[in-house]
């Protein structure tokens, strides 16, 4: 929903050229994140999986503490590494296409009214790449109520923005820039606290899910006796 809210805002509040140039702008902005998504898209089903894989299995391989501790430090790590190398990604495009945005612009025979919309799309595209690779992660971990947050906390901040830009006669591309970096903002936020609580989450399952595993032995080890007394009697009858 974050991806159309601003067009729809800017119809309804400013409508006319305006809203068009920033529907197109918005449009070819995202064109920007491609090689931001393939690179996250890499990233987080090879390094980030295997070392995702690494923690559970010696979570379930009976792993002390003192090694879980580490595995959990090492899955902050690694999401911090994903962000930066996302952020990288996306500066590098970003900055290029910024400082081509009047020869393409030109190329495409496109209006000088839609640069600067388009310039400050580019960053609001490249700011939600960022915080999509952060609700990735927040299901990894199956955080479905931190997601859930922090995809609304994006969405009502696009919208917010958008609106006050529109109406203070700005153009709705700069509310929708801002409301895409506070909300990838915002997305970390919930991604990190999220993360630095996977051990203490995980363990505190541990027990039932222990006594659960317990008792299903308890009930294999008695089944053998249960079939012998079973036979006895019916030996006897």
């Amino acid at each position: 929903a974050s991806l159309w809210v601003d067009k729809l805002v800017a119809w309804c509040l400013v409508g006319g050229e305006t809203a068009r140039l920033h529907a197109g702008a918005s449009t070819l902005a995202w064109f920007s994140s491609i090689p931001c998504l393939a690179w996250i898209f890499v990233e987080v089903e090879t390094a980030f999986h295997r070392r995702f894989q690494g923690f559970y299995r010696a979570l379930e391989g009976g792993a002390s503490l003192a090694e879980l501790r580490r595995g959990a430090r090492a899955l902050v790590d690694e999401a911090a590494r994903l962000v930066r190398g996302a952020l990288s990604v996306e500066a590098g495009v970003v900055v290029f296409l910024e400082l081509a945005a009047a020869p393409c612009a030109h190329w495409l025979r496109l209006s000088a009214d839609a640069i600067l919309p388009y310039r400050f799309l580019l960053a609001g595209a490249g700011a939600q790449a960022v915080g999509l690779l952060g609700l990735i992660l927040l299901y990894y971990f199956d955080l479905r109520r931190e997601a859930c947050l922090a995809a609304s906390s994006l969405f009502v901040a696009v919208t917010a923005l958008t609106v006050a830009a529109s109406a203070s006669r700005l153009p709705p591309s700069v509310g929708t820039a801002l409301g895409c970096s506070i909300g990838a903002v915002l997305i970390w936020r919930f991604v990190f606290r999220g993360i630095r609580t996977v051990l203490e989450n995980t363990l505190l399952g541990q027990p039932f899910e222990v006594g659960r595993r317990g008792k299903a032995g308890s009930e294999r080890r008695r089944e053998p006796h249960r079939r012998d007394t079973m036979k006895s009697v019916a030996g006897h009858q």
